[in-house]
């Protein structure tokens, strides 16, 4: 049975910086420590902020704004059972200060605790705020053909936080809060460890083995997390927290996350990383995934210029270096919420996480394909999402596997855990039977499927619509034969696409003479 940590690597998923607002009435004892508790907030050191917003309620002290507050520090950990009490106490005290991200926040947290009635109230008063298209975008959203069996127990996990999975040939690194010593360092948010990097050995059958820390010089202090790899394993971009200065710190010490390249070097270790030159100490970069091919960087931003908390920006690889002028990938992903964790696959298909558009709950991973500009954004349906947050997805197309990370298996919703799943291919064929010369539809025609081995493997007689519909593997060659009373039989030869899809087939008749 797995241990449930109090806490998980939240402060990943944000890359947000939350200024709280200092309050204008109460004692100046409440007001002290409100703004020590603002001070926590502002430094994502959310734990003890949300202790002295608690000790400030237990007063007597109340406020839309500490309400608000106290809903963040849980929404932003993802413990939506305890968001939903304090946006709800918020929303019913203070009816004239809610907002719309308040609202959406609200009914966020309340349909991944469970309250689906109360989550499509609140959604409703959402949608009847102005702002409210702004804050969910504008995409439209469809459920995506992709249907997959789930591997729960995909061997990377600890009683820590295991989150954002990538491929490293055969092997896959993900990234871990387990202690690496004695002399453990906890992240003042989250209460656990801070995130290393680690490698997993995989056998032929998909099982991992053997779980090991990256090797290199890597800093010794902060975190490590996220990473993406060229296809010669000689190259990695990854997530590192921001080193600040003392008199950075002294100013502003907000903890913000960076992107690192590294080399593979001859001894099997890390090298030679250099801060990529988008980085900049007053916003986070974070999460990097590169093109298929290895052109583009597309990553989560906090940065000025996107349209929310955080958005997905791309920056161009220049040889050994790489744009310092990225490009946010726009309105057609990017929304007023969180939009974070991006993976691009071999068929250009981008899948990122997004707390913003009407998913599950939490955060939700949805697709785009980035070939086709009329392309919709496309929801991924169960069992890959779920109430609670699903987010960094990796998927192979050449086998059909990948991995995802969630924090759905914990009792208080706070342990990251990767999933393992195989994609499982359907082609759904459908088509009719008409005349040649007239068009017309042939009722009463017969159909029949035969496979490579030229055996039936389906067979119709057509009703008055003329349409036959039937659902095969993918890959796969196939043969159509249609015949009716009083015309020639005829026949098609059909491949299946490789991936899951719909296919339309019509078979002309010609007339007997």
């Amino acid at each position: 049975m797995k241990t449930v940590i109090p806490t998980k690597s939240q402060y990943i998923k944000t890359l947000l910086v939350l200024i709280f607002f200092s309050l204008s009435t109460g004692t100046w004892a409440q007001k002290n420590k409100l703004r020590k508790a603002e001070k926590q907030s502002d430094n994502l050191a959310y734990i003890d902020a949300r202790d002295i917003y608690l000790k400030v309620v237990e007063k007597g002290y109340t406020s839309a704004q500490v309400y608000e507050n106290l809903g963040d520090t849980y929404y932003w950990n993802s413990d939506y059972v305890n968001a939903a009490k304090w946006y709800d106490s918020l929303i019913d005290q203070f009816p004239d200060q809610v907002n719309a991200a308040v609202l959406y926040r609200a009914a966020q947290s309340n349909k991944s605790s469970g309250n689906l009635q109360r989550a499509n109230e609140l959604l409703s008063r959402f949608n009847d705020m102005d702002g409210a298209g702004s804050y969910l975008g504008s995409s439209k959203v469809a459920i995506l053909p992709f249907e997959v069996t789930l591997k729960e127990d995909s061997g990377f996990n600890s009683t820590y936080s295991d989150f954002g999975p990538a491929f490293f040939g055969q092997s896959v690194v993900f990234s871990s809060t387990r202690p690496t010593g004695d002399d453990v360092q906890l992240h003042n948010w989250t209460n656990q460890p801070f995130s290393k990097l680690y490698q997993t050995d995989i056998d032929q059958q998909g099982n991992v083995i053997a779980v090991n820390q990256l090797r290199g010089a890597f800093e010794p202090t902060g975190y490590q997390s996220t990473a993406t790899f060229t296809a010669d394993g000689k190259v990695m971009y990854f997530t590192q927290s921001q080193s600040l200065s003392k008199d950075q710190a002294k100013t502003d010490p907000t903890m913000r996350l960076k992107l690192v390249r590294a080399q593979l070097m001859e001894n099997g270790e890390w090298g030679n990383f250099r801060d990529l030159p988008l980085n900049d100490n007053t916003y986070s970069s974070a999460h990097p995934a590169l093109s298929s091919d290895e052109t583009k960087l597309y990553f989560a931003s906090d940065r000025p210029g996107g349209f929310g908390g955080s958005d997905l920006w791309y920056a161009v690889i220049l040889g050994d270096s790489i744009s310092a002028e990225p490009v946010n990938l726009g309105s057609k992903i990017n929304t007023a919420g969180r939009e974070t964790f991006p993976f691009v696959d071999a068929n250009n298909t981008l899948y990122f996480a997004s707390d913003s558009y009407a998913g599950m709950g939490g955060l939700d991973i949805y697709s785009i394909d980035l070939s086709d500009e009329r392309a919709k954004l496309a929801h991924l349906s169960e069992p890959v999402n779920s109430s609670m947050d699903d987010f960094g997805l990796i998927y192979n197309l050449e086998n059909q596997e990948g991995y995802f990370t969630s924090n759905r298996g914990g009792a208080d919703s706070q342990g990251d855990e990767i999933y393992g799943f195989k994609a499982v291919c359907k082609i759904l064929l459908s088509g009719n039977v008409y005349d040649q010369e007239t068009n017309e539809k042939i009722p009463g025609a017969y159909v029949q499927v035969f496979d490579l081995d030229n055996s039936v493997a389906q067979e119709f007689v057509l009703g008055s619509d003329a349409i036959f519909a039937f659902e095969h593997k993918c890959d796969q060659d196939l043969r159509i034969v249609a015949t009716a009373p009083g015309y020639e039989p005829n026949e098609v030869i059909v491949h299946t696409p490789s991936i899951s899809a719909e296919q339309n087939v019509s078979i002309d008749r010609k007339s007997v003479v």
